[in-house]
């Protein structure tokens, strides 16, 4: 286990000022299981890597290994920028740039309805899951 990996993720939601149960909730976990993590008796695991990262806008090689700076600087790939959903037919997100709108296609449209129709906890796993593989895909064509 890498404590310092632990050590960063308690820096990360010590310097957002975040609680330890708002914490937990944004990236899919209890309470109980971040308090461990961050006192370095349970290792994060990749789901969890990736959901700090991408929920907070962090720097994933910083959060693995400390190099380079806390948070994602490339507006361009902003994962921490907010994209809303507009009615059914738009999807608009923000950067440092403006605003950029977009129409949906029907998958996505289809998507939206099914995951409106889950239990909240059921889209709150989905949520987490989509977010860590985006991430991780998006890394990898970096």
């Amino acid at each position: 286990m890498n404590i310092e990996i632990c050590k960063r993720i308690k820096q990360i939601r010590k310097d957002l000022n975040v609680s330890q149960k708002e914490f937990a909730a944004t990236i899919g976990i209890s309470q109980g299981h971040l308090s461990k993590i961050e006192r370095g008796e349970h290792s994060p695991d990749k789901p969890i890597i990736m959901s700090i990262a991408y929920s907070y806008g962090i720097n994933p090689d910083w959060l693995l290994t400390g190099e380079g700076e806390m948070f994602r600087t490339n507006d361009s790939k902003n994962i921490n920028s907010g994209n809303i959903i507009n009615g059914s037919n738009f999807i608009i997100g923000s950067n440092n740039t403006g605003f950029r709108e977009k129409e949906i296609t029907d998958i996505e449209k289809d998507l939206i309805e099914s995951f409106r129709k889950l239990p909240k906890k059921k889209q709150q796993y989905f949520y987490h899951k989509i977010k860590a593989e985006a991430l991780e895909t998006e890394l990898k064509e970096d």
